[in-house]
């Protein structure tokens, strides 16, 4: 099983790494044909980029996460959240910042389902290998609490992320992405160590 969920990892870091190159290819070859005159909006980003300071180094995003799998003693589990995030622009393909974490978590029991809410906190780095493709890598604390008549001790977990995305911008900064990442501090051999995400960014 876990030989398999690393195969597929691999083919899905291999089928993004595709549609990356594949959408610089066009890019640069429109590029090419656009040298004589800027559009306002490339000539309104160069503008912010010489005198906007920190503000206009900023990008932002927000994740939807969903994953189903087990909870490590074999009943089937839902996680559904949202993680918003904050980018700082060191260059145009270096950034690192905050990540906020809330998710919904439910394990299928016979009898009632155990429902959790998890809040995280963490940071993250991305680096562009083209104007579409990336890695990511990021660090997380997950706090656990108990809904309903769920008893959760305290409890925290950690999570160390890596992986690549793509990223489509859909015009006026606004872009959209999907991640494909793997835990690697995920200990659990009956948990998914894999992560998908879909999400929208500003500005990134």
């Amino acid at each position: 099983m876990t030989k398999l969920i690393r195969i597929s990892f691999i083919l899905l870091l291999a089928m993004v790494i595709g549609i990356g190159t594949a959408d610089a290819q066009n890019y640069g070859r429109k590029k090419k044909k656009k040298k004589k005159k800027k559009p306002k909006t490339e000539q309104t980003d160069d503008y912010f980029d010489e005198s906007g300071g920190f503000i206009h180094r900023l990008w932002y995003g927000g994740m939807v996460n969903f994953q189903i799998g087990g909870d490590g003693f074999g009943n089937n589990a839902l996680l559904l959240g949202l993680s918003p995030m904050v980018g700082y622009k060191f260059t145009d393909y270096l950034s690192v910042g905050p990540r906020l974490t809330m998710n919904y978590y439910e394990v299928y029991l016979p009898g009632p389902n155990v429902k959790i809410m998890q809040w995280g906190i963490g940071g993250f780095g991305r680096a562009k290998f083209t104007p579409s493709l990336f890695a990511h890598i990021e660090y997380e604390t997950l706090r656990l609490d108990g809904l309903g008549d769920t008893l959760v001790a305290e409890n925290t977990d950690e999570n160390f992320y890596a992986g690549v995305g793509y990223n489509s911008a859909m015009g006026n900064g606004f872009g959209y992405e999907i991640l494909g990442l793997y835990n690697f501090m995920e200990e659990n051999e009956s948990n998914v160590p894999i992560e998908i995400r879909i999400g929208f960014t500003y500005n990134f």
